[in-house]
This record gives structure tokens, C-alpha cells and sequence, in this order.
């Protein structure tokens, strides 16, 4: 047999290929937390060295390889439709396409060995595997652990195709093929409690594990147990955390995603100004009518679509129609309200390619960040502090919204505009807001505002009514799928729905909490009297600030939060605890399910 030897600048080139850093994963499940900044680090050293912002606060966050050029980027989730982008801080993305269904649970990895990442959906303990990032068909269907195991993604043995393995308490059981059976390798690594996260930390091409304590990361090397091999700290305790090979160097580093949340009291007051309704998506093609909640004045719609001629109007009952989006790709989020027709019945989409629309209430527009640059519309109330730089300029104006006369025709935007802070060149301004929260614009300029605290918990809570238990509710409407039952180190039932979902009380109460609570992220905690017992409920990882407040009386059915992710959190869900007389009970056993 003759062999044909490579000329010597190909013998360079293929000795180069050979021993170049193989691409890191960044696979694993879909990131959890609210916002729409993301800090990442190259290296080990503590500071962000990139920061962007990409999609919406409110989106499911991914991260992968989607071109195969080694450097892992952001991709968001909205309900089943996916937006990738390929380089870090652009704006337009590069995939877009639908998979799955809302309420699966979204891994990402390399599957197939070919050095590009593309998703996988879990329902319950069947994955679906694709290796484009086309939408359609699974390319690959298995079975593996349980319905209520935490799943993991990696290149557990080095081989450039990415596994699954899943944790129970404190014990990892790792797979080396993309198939169902016995693990591979076990591992005990951590504590229950801890949140686990993958990567290849040093660049050997094996993917291992690392657990996270507040802002604290406790990294192994390998699949031995014991010490960790270093420890670092980085971030806030309450941000997402992202893994990633952000430089294309080898290794997985890390990141954070970070977003502010609207006070309770603005969401209060918006829901009683524009009207509260659950969040609805809807995932079409082409042209298409959509009806507007009835119950509302006002509210927001947020489209993602790559279709750069897609337009949105505002439709009246007599047919008058008001643009709110046009010709822009990628994702847009547009306040509706009544056109000059009289009442907004409906929103007119006009595509020629596939589209995600989401409507949802005013109250959950993101609140004004501490700082920024350039425009921004956001609730707001109470005192406020500008400043911004010296070779800019910044206008800070107040709408003040006022409920119309009978009969009178409300415009878009709130009725009445105050200019609070303007200024060309100078370095600061302050002013302070009219009585109550707002929308506020910022114009031009680099900025910082004051954010308002929230109003105080009171100091005695009123006590809960006693209820018969035939008056108690299941907390979601619709179709939900259960991810996690109750265990030894599970403390509640995981329901799994889309971003947005409303989250009911199940029984009249008296809420005793609300607010961010480390793991649980945005945390609901209402007291019940359940046929003369005391029953305690806890509804956790709510996209943004509840729209309730401790002391509030609540009713059975009525809305207290809506589906996030926010907290120790991978995917869109609810996390419901429930507790009688003190002792943890099984959700699913004590609600009243349809079996």
C-alpha cells in the first residue's frame, strides 16, 4: 500500500489541529434567573470581562457553541421558540427556530461529536435529541434515571460527544454513552443542598463538576471526591450563573446573568391602573389576528421573529389600527394601548416567517436599572437621581397616567408628561417624581437612578381565615407537566409550564412573605387555617417581584406571582412546598390533582 505524506506546511497544520484545545463545553441545562445583562470571565480572576445585554429579562437563557467556532455565546428560550447568537453583544440572531414544546425542560450539548452544540428537551425521564438547530424531529430518543432526578450534561470521558448523568442529594451517576442503562462513574461530590454546575475547568477535554455556595464555587478536576481542587468567588449570591468557554481557549469559565425587578408597589399600582391578566404566548407563522385581554387598558407585547419585514398593529373595535412594531428582527417588546378608533381589541401580526408572541401585563416591565446607557422606558416611582456623563446629554420625563372620563378615548401613552430632569453637558441632575410610580424615559446619556425601597413588611400579620379543605385549588390552570416529586432532599412538587404562567393561591391566606429568598429566588409564603389546621404554602422561582405583599389578605384562585426561573432554578417552573401543622406534606397528595 503506498501511503501519501503531507506536504510539511500540512504536517504543521495537522499536528496543530491535533493538539489545539478541544472545544469546552458549555452544555448543560437551561439557566434559570431574570435579566438581560450578562457578565462574563475569561479566566479565573474574580471580574467580569465582557458585558452585554441580549434578549429580555423575562427570556430562558442557553448557552452553546451553535457554530462550531470553540467560543460558547448566548441563545434565549421563549416558550418553544429559541434565539442564538453566534458572537458575544450583538443584537440580531443567528438561529432562530422552534423545538419542542413550552413546558419541556431544555439541555444543550454536543451530541453528536461534530464540535457544534444544538438542544435536547426532557419530558420527564425521556430526552429528545436534535443535531441541527432546524427545529423537527428528534435525531435520537432515549430513556434515563428518573422522572424526578436533576440532570446533568457533559463530555464525562473525553471523547468530544456530550452524555447525560444525574444527581440524588449528593451523589452523581454519570454516563459515557448517549443511551440508558448503569452509570458509567459515580461520584459523591458536595452537599444535598448545594447548586452543581459543569465544565471543563482546566482544558483536558473532560467535563467535571462544581457546586456553588452563595457567591462561592467549589471547583473539582476530577471524578475522585473529596477537596476541591480550587476556590473562587464570584458575583452576588442572588445572580444565575453561566458556564462557558467565552475566549475559545479550552476551558470553561464562568458568568452571571443579572436584572432588577420592579418594587411592589409599582407593580401594585400598574396592575391597578392598566389592568392585571395572565401572560399568554403564541407561536405561529405568517398573518395572523390575536385578541387583547378585555380586562385591561393597557399592556405589553413582545415579539421575537427573524423576519425583518414583520410588523404589528393595534386594532380598535371599529377597525382604526395603530403601529407599535415594524420591520425590526430579532426581539421587541411594545406598549399597547387603545388607538384613536375607541377600545384595542386586538393586535394584527403581518409576517412571512415564523413568529413567538407574548402578551403580559404592564406590571411586568422591568424596572429602571441603577445604571445604563442610552433610552430606556420603565416603571418607576418616587425620588430619583440622575447623573450622567459630561459629553452626553440625559432628559428624564414622567408620564402620569389618569383614568379617563367615561366615554373619553385614552391614548397610548399616559395622559399627562412632566420633564423632571434635563440637561445638555452637565454633569448631574436630580429631580423628584409626582406622588406615585410612573413610566419614566431616559434619553441620550449615560445614567444612574435611585431606585424607591419597597414599602415595609408589617410588624403583626392579621390571621387567616379558616376554610374547608373541598375550598382548596390547584395553583396553575392549564397544562403542566410534573418534573420532581417530593423526596428526602426535595422539599415540594416542581410544576413546569411557560414564562409568564399566572401562579394561583390555592386557598384563602394571608401572605407572610414575599420577595427574593436565595434559592427559591422570587419567593411567595402564604399562612392558611385548612379545616381548623394551620397550613403553611411556598411558591417559588416567580419571574419578578410578586405582585403581592406580606400582610395582604389573598383568595383562592387569585394570581400571586407568575413562572420564572429566578433562584436555584434550570428551567421555567414552579416550585410549590406545602406544609400542615409544621410537617412537610406531598403537594401532589394534599391538592386536588386530576388523576
Amino acid at each position: 500500500m503506498r501511503v501519501l505524506l503531507p506536504t510539511t506546511a500540512a504536517a504543521i497544520a495537522v499536528v496543530a489541529a491535533l493538539l489545539a484545545p478541544a472545544p469546552a463545553s458549555a452544555a448543560g441545562p437551561e439557566i434559570g434567573g431574570y435579566g438581560d445583562d450578562y457578565f462574563l470571565n475569561d479566566g479565573w480572576s474574580g471580574t467580569a470581562n465582557q458585558v452585554y445585554d441580549y434578549g429580555l429579562p423575562g427570556d430562558g437563557a442557553v448557552v452553546g457553541d451553535w457554530n462550531g467556532d470553540r467560543v460558547d455565546t448566548i441563545g434565549v428560550r421563549r416558550g418553544s421558540f429559541y434565539l442564538l447568537a453566534d458572537r458575544h453583544g450583538v443584537e440580531a440572531p443567528a438561529h432562530s427556530f422552534i423545538y419542542g414544546r413550552p413546558a419541556d425542560v431544555t439541555l444543550v450539548g454536543d451530541w453528536n461529536g461534530d464540535g457544534r452544540d444544538t438542544l435536547a428537551v426532557r419530558r420527564g425521564n425521556t430526552y429528545y435529541f436534535n443535531d441541527e438547530l432546524t427545529g423537527g424531529d428528534a435525531s435520537a430518543v432515549i430513556r434515563y434515571g428518573r422522572a424526578d432526578d436533576q440532570v446533568l450534561v457533559g463530555d464525562w470521558d473525553g471523547d468530544g460527544r456530550d452524555t447525560l448523568g444525574v444527581r440524588r442529594g449528593n451523589v452523581f451517576y454519570l454516563r459515557n454513552v448517549l443511551a440508558g442503562g448503569e452509570a458509567d462513574i459515580r461520584v459523591p461530590y458536595g452537599k444535598a443542598e448545594d447548586v452543581v454546575y459543569v465544565g471543563d475547568w482546566n482544558g483536558d477535554r473532560v467535563d467535571t463538576l462544581a457546586v456553588r455556595r452563595e457567591a462561592r464555587y467549589f471547583v473539582k478536576d476530577d471524578f475522585t471526591g473529596g477537596e476541591a481542587d480550587r476556590v473562587l468567588t464570584y458575583g452576588r449570591p442572588g445572580d444565575a450563573t453561566l458556564v462557558g468557554d467565552w475566549n475559545g481557549d479550552g476551558a470553561d469559565t464562568l458568568g452571571v446573568r443579572r436584572g432588577s425587578r420592579p418594587a411592589a408597589n409599582v407593580v401594585s399600582w400598574a396592575d391597578g391602573t392598566y389592568g392585571a391578566f395572565g401572560a399568554t404566548t403564541t407561536i405561529g407563522s405568517g398573518n395572523r389576528t390575536i385578541a387583547l385581554p378585555s380586562s385591561a387598558r393597557r399592556g405589553l407585547v413582545t415579539i421575537a421573529s427573524a423576519d425583518t419585514r414583520l410588523t404589528v398593529d393595534v386594532v380598535a373595535a371599529d377597525g382604526t389600527a395603530q403601529r407599535i412594531v415594524g420591520g425590526v428582527a430579532g426581539a421587541r417588546t411594545a406598549l399597547w394601548g387603545d388607538p384613536a378608533g375607541g377600545d384595542a381589541r386586538s393586535i394584527r401580526i403581518s409576517s412571512t416567517g415564523a413568529w413567538v408572541v407574548t402578551l403580559h401585563p404592564v406590571s411586568s416591565l422591568e424596572a429602571l436599572e441603577s445604571a445604563g446607557d442610552g433610552s430606556e422606558l420603565a416603571l418607576y416611582g418616587g425620588a430619583l437621581t440622575a447623573t450622567h456623563s459630561a459629553d452626553g446629554s440625559l432628559q428624564v420625563l414622567q408620564y402620569v397616567s389618569r383614568r379617563p372620563a367615561a366615554g373619553s378615548l385614552a391614548p397610548l401613552y399616559p395622559d399627562e408628561r412632566r420633564t423632571v430632569v434635563t440637561g445638555v453637558r452637565a454633569a448631574s441632575g436630580s429631580g423628584t417624581l409626582a406622588a406615585g410610580p410612573s413610566i419614566v424615559d431616559v434619553g441620550v446619556g449615560t445614567w444612574r437612578l435611585a431606585l424607591p425601597a419597597p414599602p415595609p413588611a408589617p410588624s403583626s400579620l392579621p390571621q387567616p381565615t379558616s376554610v374547608p379543605k373541598s375550598s382548596v385549588v390547584f395553583p396553575l390552570a392549564g397544562e403542566y407537566r410534573l418534573s420532581r416529586t417530593i423526596t428526602e432532599t426535595h422539599n415540594g412538587a416542581d410544576l413546569l409550564q411557560p414564562a409568564w404562567s399566572p401562579i394561583h393561591a390555592v386557598a384563602d391566606g394571608v401572605v407572610s412573605f414575599t420577595g427574593w429568598s436565595g434559592g427559591y429566588g422570587n419567593l411567595v409564603t402564604v399562612r392558611h387555617v385548612v379545616d381548623g389546621k394551620p397550613v403553611e404554602t411556598r411558591s417559588a422561582h416567580m419571574i419578578n417581584t410578586p405582585p403581592v405583599r406580606a400582610g395582604q389578605r389573598v383568595v383562592a384562585g387569585q394570581i400571586i406571582g407568575y413562572m420564572g426561573s429566578t433562584g436555584n432554578s434550570t428551567a421555567n417552573h414552579l416550585h410549590i412546598e406545602v406544609r400542615v401543622d409544621g410537617q412537610i406534606v406531598d403537594p401532589m397528595q394534599w391538592l386536588p390533582v386530576e388523576r
